[in-house]
């Protein structure tokens, strides 16, 4: 496991009363004065980098692309840090961009410096006691392996994660952990004292601009095929993952127009589900090559231990795909392109309108999180923009949909071009009505990528795209409408009569089908363990509601809670966690 750890300890030869304990962590310890101590787990497998200067030592895990929207290697990076740490630094990060977590020891004045990326992609996750931070790492477990007495879980996150299968805001599985906001530097001194904690950049830093429409789509051409050039080296292999969306498709087509990377495309699932069919499809009109990767009740299941220790068991044993196919990846590459947050960026994702125009991110919010949402704090400076958008990139773009990079971040490097800071500028520069039922996305995918598009149907819809707004009806109806049915049904008599239907068919309609599988003999222990009177889960939430998720997840389908459960269960068994 890739982990960037660190605490401040006075007495380092004997465990004190905080309980920490690093003699058995591996990897590089560096002690600096007579407190801050640094640790990187498994370093030679890392993405770790690390720079020696006067007075200074500065970590950074994850990647660098750009200063200033010009390409930098990480030299250039490090010694612009160098030069700013001091004097300017917040000028510089807001010209950054990549995604990353960077430790800036000053061994001069023992002080220690916190920083996370734009939209706080890479995690940086701090231990509080006392008022004051006492640690830090790249993953929960970390924490776990060096704080030993004092993580208290956090019962009502807890219970949004099961509800909402992630968590919001900074929080994390325990109260004393938080992880640290996007866009933040977090200066603390030798004792562990906070002495200034500041944003260096807001979603409110972006400005309006003008474009035609058509302008918009031939602009957004332009940026995203900049995006992608901007993360990739041709003098390296690639793996694309490949579904029947859109996203991962649009960058097949950017690939092919660029036309000097050499990838490999890779598509999970169960065989002649859509997502491979769609994928074989695409892999062979731009004439690359393609592997699948089979899941099955036989195998989904592998690896899938080690995917919850990475995540701290803040991530639902159902959403670990990759995990299947690691060794067909690596022996490809270690580079993997995916389309993270496409969807949501470009099109429209998580707008909403009503009868007076969008509606706003609170009200989408408590849709989406119901209660849990009060966890949000709607009034952040961080987030104010026109778009309701921001609060969903992070509170379900990062906390979700990013854990799936975190799970294998210690084999893989993740590339995601569609978080690119010029094309995210200009995206939320525009009006939303331009993004809104995916309009200018869907116009620039097939004005541009006609091959991929026209004739190849998006595996939502099982239809092709459309872009004209007389021709809107068949995304309005599955952006729009069909939610709202969905939520109707949901509520009525006609639930479980739909859902039994929906089972029945959804086997030719999904690239897995954990609710069949967790019912084969080989799985019944694990539910047993989650229901015996030892259960960290039955323990903390009462054996009423997690018997509750069970029967809904075998009766009902309702499978989520369920996997976001037998997460957290196996990873507090896995720290010997007693609750």
């Amino acid at each position: 496991m890739l982990a960037l750890v660190g605490f401040i300890e006075d007495e380092l030869n004997e465990k004190n009363k905080l309980g920490y304990n690093f003699e058995h962590l591996e990897g590089n310890i560096n002690i600096y004065g007579q407190h801050h101590v640094m640790c990187i787990e498994d370093v030679n497998k890392s993405e770790v980098n690390i720079r020696h200067f006067d007075g200074l030592v500065i970590y950074l895990v994850g990647q660098i692309f750009k200063h200033k929207n010009k390409t930098i290697c990480l030299d250039e990076f490090f010694e612009l840090v160098r030069q700013s740490v001091n004097s300017d630094i917040n000028s510089l990060l807001k010209s950054i961009d990549g995604y990353y977590s960077l430790v800036i020891f000053d061994t001069t004045n023992e002080e220690c410096y916190f920083i996370t990326d734009r939209l706080g992609i890479s995690p940086l996750y701090l231990s509080e006691i006392n008022g004051g931070l006492s640690a830090w790492a790249t993953s929960i477990k970390s924490l776990d392996d060096i704080v030993v007495e004092s993580n208290v879980v956090d019962i009502e996150a807890l219970r949004s994660f099961v509800d909402i299968s992630h968590y919001l805001s900074d929080k994390t599985i325990y109260k004393n952990i938080k992880r640290l906001d996007p866009a933040t530097i977090l200066h603390i001194d030798k004792s562990g004292k906070v002495l200034s904690r500041l944003r260096y950049w807001t979603w409110a830093d972006i400005q309006p601009i003008k474009f035609t429409f058509e302008q918009a789509v031939d602009r957004l051409y332009i940026l995203f095929l900049q995006a992608v050039e901007s993360r990739l080296d041709s003098t390296k292999k690639y793996c694309l993952t490949l579904s029947g969306g859109l996203d991962s498709r649009a960058l097949l087509g950017a690939i092919s127009h660029l036309k000097k990377y050499d990838i490999t495309c890779l598509t999970f699932g169960i065989p002649n589900s859509p997502d491979v069919k769609i994928a074989e499809q695409a892999s062979q009109i731009v004439g690359v090559k393609h592997k699948v990767i089979n899941i099955d009740k036989s195998n989904w299941i592998n690896g899938r231990q080690k995917g919850v220790i990475s995540t701290g068991g803040m991530k639902s044993l159902f959403h670990m795909h990759v995990l299947n196919s690691l060794a067909e990846i690596e022996s490809i590459s270690k580079y993997v392109i995916n389309g993270y947050l496409g969807d949501l960026v470009l099109g429209g994702g998580y707008l909403k309108k009503g009868f007076h125009g969008f509606r706003s991110s609170e009200t989408i919010a408590y849709d989406k999180f119901s209660h849990y949402a009060d966890q949000i704090d709607f009034d952040e400076d961080y987030f104010k923009h026109p778009s309701s958008d921001p609060i969903f990139i992070y509170n379900r773009g990062v906390r979700f949909t990013s854990m799936g990079s975190d799970l294998v971040n210690d084999r893989l490097v993740n590339i995601k071009p569609f978080v690119d800071n010029e094309l995210l500028e200009f995206v939320y520069g525009l009006d939303d009505s331009y993004r809104v039922n995916g309009k200018l996305y869907h116009s620039m995918l097939v004005k541009y990528f006609p091959e991929l598009f026209l004739t190849l149907p998006w595996q939502a819809t099982g239809k092709c795209i459309v872009y004209k707004d007389k021709d809107s009806v068949i995304n309005e109806f599955y952006t729009i409408i069909r939610p709202k049915l969905v939520k109707l049904i949901s509520e009525s008599s006609l639930n479980e009569i739909v859902r039994n239907v929906h089972s029945i068919i959804k086997n030719n309609k999904t690239f897995v089908d954990y609710g069949s599988w967790i019912s084969e003999p080989d799985f019944k222990q694990n539910i047993d363990l989650l229901l015996s009177d030892d259960s960290c889960t039955v323990n903390l939430l009462g054996s009423k509601v997690v018997k509750k998720y069970v029967r809904e997840a075998f009766e009902e389908q309702k499978i989520e809670a369920l996997g976001c459960l037998l997460s957290v269960e196996s990873y507090l068994k896995a720290v010997n966690k007693s609750v």
